[in-house]
């Protein structure tokens, strides 16, 4: 007989196995009584103890598998405080097929090793998103949670993070504070199936994206909108339906833009049920894939193998997102640090045969692990360039399924610049085919904006009457009314018939002067004129107009600039200011009216006769992009429908969500308000401001670049990367309402609405300097929190602000402000403790 290896444990009994259907629940000391050792050994070797022998730990363990064993959650939760629970808060959406059973699969292969459980928590679409983790959390039913369908400000993410709680994000979103997450890369799905489109030749394509709501409808839209954009094909908007959409309304909907002609010819979805649809509603329309059009499309399950003609599709593993989001839960209840728990999966192709473009097409494309120091790549909210890693000019296939990058979903600066400066045949087409979507009823816009000139010219007439009869046409308040809550609901109607209004007194008078005093020592002891000199030519917009001194200072970190932002009296300013608008959004709030961020501007220091620094009358806020962006197109919906009337300035519906391109004269955060505070005193004359005082001027710009006489590839000569320019060519009534503000004095504001005309007198023919700090009412949004996290890099380096030059002048200047000359509220309108 030969012994058995003492490495072996005996083999169980028949009683062992019979444990199993007594109908008790096997204990420790079950185990205890089998194995003939004691209950504390038991319980040490099943906890890995380092102390019991490695012989005694497989006997125990095997003997535990046998008796069916499993520790008691309750008894393990009493002693540790844990549950070894880990919740998926699981959204039963049909768009994804089988996305709840991958990822459950994904998980559940990762936690099988592990003492954690998955256990599912449903969620409902319509039911409020904080319902479920508020349960998890104040039930004590789980150690940490899993959820997806992020939100740019996600509340779940919020609370998560301010109670400390465990947990993952299928999704990114756009907060301040970073947290763990998993992400698939869709600007990249996005650019790369709309490449595939066009290298088929095809020339108008419709993105069928995700919701607005989430995060990676800015994603998937961004990355589609510029590779759209940079090929010279047109883009035709879908805008009714989203991958949440039924399918019937999918199909219904495709069927009946076909049927208004220039139909389109390429397709990406970003989703395999609104697929099916997609491809249905073409069938219903007579069109053939493959000849007549081509879908790419994102592939998440085995379903389109089953489909004929087979599309091309980028698949997404469900499967490997499980995985991975277990891992970055498993990390985070390790303490890991969160910046190492965000990763973002690579899409992988899966062409058909088609032409060269299989053998051009990679099979799958990474990016560049970043360094720990590196900035957080960022979902661009606002348009503009910033670094990005490029995309390689030869990719490798990746032996991964997830890369392990926090990456952007940008293109490159240079190619954003190159992008934004087009005004060729690329630019002209997109007009043409946003112009020929707006005016299907030409009629009916004629007649509206016949309409709207004979009211505008009404309200013009009106305030050249004011204007010449010396009463103010321009609102004016004291701020001790906004401190005191005594602003009338009159003096509010006027402010929004007017979007503008002069606010006095935020600052006392000669804390203005003492301030503006001590800007010219700033730039004095520090020798800016000297330094603009060898600079001037990064500025592609002021430098145009100045010859010889500046008179508007690339300066942003001096300390006046920061106390006058940072001020209690401006922050009740600026909340007043926002609150003057309706805020709810088709998805909840569309910003935060008590919260500001910084928007860190220039300063204007204007000297008599100085005359080279007038601007004509111009908007800031976007040019061609008011016709051709879809969250524009949804501002501005009633004017394209014909309703002017119906349009309301004050809605901030879909505000936030606009794509400004990148210019000096265009802002990157969405400002309820554009404004300043003079530093001393300045009126007609004095070489300052001009408004024309309409709210709804804007309508009569719109409607009038809809007319006949305007060219199908021209809006009135705007031009991306440039302010919108109000000119006597086109818009001569509107400039007849062209008036100087009234007199204001140090420490009083002034505050416009984004969508009115302004300008600056041409000379300056007044006595002293018109001198003024720019200063902006820019409330927390996703949007401006993507901005809000770049600017505040620039002011710890002393950088330029990120919308403007790179001149950069402050990085070694004396007097600079620094982070210790910021106050706790100062420090959060920067976002600057994001950055620790």
């Amino acid at each position: 007989m030969t012994d058995k290896p003492t490495d072996v444990p005996p083999p169980p009994s028949a009683s062992h196995a019979s444990l199993r259907n007594r109908g008790k629940r096997p204990t420790l000391k079950t185990i205890a009584t089998i194995t003939g050792l004691g209950v504390t050994t038991v319980s040490r070797a099943l906890k890995d103890g380092p102390e019991i022998a490695e012989e005694t730990k497989r006997k125990v363990r095997q003997v535990a598998s046998e008796v069916g064993y499993y520790p008691d959650r309750a008894g393990v939760r009493l002693r540790t405080g844990k549950t070894n629970v880990i919740s998926l808060v699981l959204n039963p959406h049909d768009e994804v097929v089988g996305y709840g059973s991958s990822v459950i699969l994904g998980l559940s292969q990762v936690l099988s090793s592990t003492p954690y459980h998955l256990v599912v928590t449903p969620h409902f679409l319509n039911a409020d998103p904080m319902d479920s983790v508020r349960y998890i959390t104040e039930s004590g039913s789980a150690d940490g949670i899993v959820f997806s369908r992020t939100e740019p400000m996600d509340p779940r993410v919020r609370y998560l993070m301010e109670i400390d709680f465990p947990f993952v994000s299928h999704g990114r979103t756009e907060l301040a504070t970073e947290h763990p997450y998993h992400d698939y890369d869709n600007a990249e799905f996005s650019r790369l199936a709309a490449r595939r489109l066009i290298e088929k030749g095809r020339k108008r394509l419709v993105l069928i994206a995700p919701p607005t709501a989430h995060t990676y409808h800015q994603h998937m839209t961004r990355g589609f909108a510029d590779t759209v954009r940079e090929a010279g094909v047109e883009q035709v908007f879908l805008s009714q339906v989203d991958l949440d959409s039924t399918a019937e309304q999918i199909r219904t909907s495709i069927r009946e833009l076909v049927k208004q002609g220039q139909r389109p010819d390429g397709f990406v979805c970003g989703g395999e049920i609104s697929a099916i649809a997609l491809m249905a509603g073409l069938a219903d329309a007579g069109l053939k894939i493959g000849e007549d059009v081509d879908i790419v499309a994102k592939q998440t399950s085995s379903i389109f193998n089953h489909y004929q003609p087979q599309i091309d599709t980028i698949y997404e593993d469900l499967t490997s997102t499980g995985q991975e989001l277990a891992n970055i839960i498993l990390r985070r209840l390790d303490d890991s640090p969160i910046a190492s728990l965000q990763t973002i999966g690579t899409p992988e192709l899966r062409f058909r045969t088609s032409p060269s473009a299989d053998a051009a097409s990679p099979a799958r494309h990474e990016k560049t692990q970043k360094s720990a120091g590196a900035q957080k790549g960022e979902a661009k909210m606002d348009g503009t360039a910033q670094p990005s890693e490029s995309m390689p000019s030869e990719s490798k296939p990746s032996e991964n399924k997830t890369s392990k990058t926090k990456s952007s979903d940008t293109q490159s600066a240079s190619a954003r610049a190159s992008s934004a400066g087009k005004t060729d045949e690329a630019v002209k087409a997109q007009i043409t085919s946003a112009k020929k979507m707006l005016r299907r009823n030409k009629a009916k816009l004629k007649a509206s904006f016949a309409h709207l000139s004979d009211a505008m010219k009404a309200e013009i007439d009106e305030i050249k009457t004011t204007v010449a009869a010396g009463r103010p046409c321009i609102p004016e308040l004291d701020f001790a009314t906004i401190r005191d809550g005594m602003v009338s609901d009159q003096t509010r109607a006027d402010i929004r018939k007017r979007g503008a209004v002069v606010i006095r007194g935020v600052f006392d008078r000669t804390q203005a002067e003492d301030w503006n005093e001590e800007l010219g020592a700033y730039i004095d002891d520090n020798g800016y004129y000297e330094k603009e000199v060898e600079k001037r030519g990064l500025d592609k917009y002021f430098d145009e107009l100045a010859s010889g001194r500046p008179q508007i200072f690339g300066l942003y970190w001096s300390k006046p600039q920061i106390m006058i932002r940072q001020a209690e009296t401006m922050a009740a300013t600026k909340r007043f200011l926002n609150g003057l608008w309706d805020i709810a959004g088709p998805n909840g709030k569309e910003f935060d009216p008590d919260n500001d961020y910084t928007y860190a501007d220039r300063i204007r220091r204007r000297e008599p006769g100085d005359k080279t620094l007038g601007l004509s009358p111009h908007m800031d806020a976007g040019s061609y992009e008011r016709w051709t962006d879809p969250a524009f197109q949804t501002i501005y919906e009633a004017v394209f429908a014909g309703d002017w009337q119906a349009y309301d300035p004050w809605n901030a519906a879909e505000r936030t969500q606009t794509i400004e391109y990148p210019s000096p004269a265009v802002c990157s955060m969405f400002r309820t308000f554009q404004g300043w505070t003079g530093l001393t005193t300045q009126g007609p004359d004095d070489g300052t401001l001009q408004l024309v005082p309409s709210a709804k001027a804007i309508a009569y710009m719109l409607l009038r670049a809809l007319q006949d006489d305007v060219a199908e590839d021209d809006l009135c000569g705007a031009l991306p990367g440039r302010a919108l320019s109000a000119t006597e060519e086109w818009h001569p009534l509107l400039l007849e309402g062209l008036i100087s503000i009234p007199t204001v004095e140090p420490g009083d504001t002034v505050w416009w609405h984004p969508d009115v005309i302004h300008a600056v007198e041409d000379e300056h023919n007044g006595a002293g300097y018109s001198n003024v700090v720019y200063v902006g009412a820019s409330p927390r949004c996703a949007k401006n929190t993507v901005y809000a996290r770049k600017q505040a890099r620039a002011f710890i380096e002393g950088l330029s602000a990120p919308d403007f030059a790179p001149e950069n002048y402050e990085v070694n200047f004396k007097g600079r402000a620094t982070a210790s000359d910021l106050t706790e509220l100062g420090r959060e309108q920067m976002a600057l403790d994001t950055l620790v």
